[in-house]
């Protein structure tokens, strides 16, 4: 798994398989929702991906991660829905680079 060093909230944690829950950093719900994802960034195209999906919490965020075997988080989605109006907002990151050291 993952975890945060400092807080200790878990980011990915076993058991990897679908269904899998456990509590997130900021106060969400992390569930596993994919266990064998394509992932296409610009660093390339994995396989065998998980995929989780934090909801909830402080401030009531929707969070999707991909982790790829051998390279860590590739993408990161999150959307926040307004309080005032029907409007999400969400941003996106993904992989464009990352090195491997012996």
């Amino acid at each position: 798994g993952i975890r945060l060093a400092r807080g200790g909230a878990w980011l990915l944690r076993t058991p990897f398989e679908l269904g899998a829950k456990w509590d997130a950093p900021g106060g969400r719900a992390a569930r596993i929702v994919a266990v064998d994802r394509l992932a296409q960034t610009h660093a390339g195209t994995f396989d065998g991906c998980i995929e989780v999906l934090e909801t909830g919490g402080e401030l009531d965020l929707e969070v999707r991660t991909v982790y790829c075997p051998g390279v860590g988080p590739v993408s990161v989605a999150s959307t926040m829905r307004s309080n005032v109006s029907e409007r999400s907002l969400t941003v996106t990151a993904k992989l464009r680079g990352y090195q491997v050291s012996p």
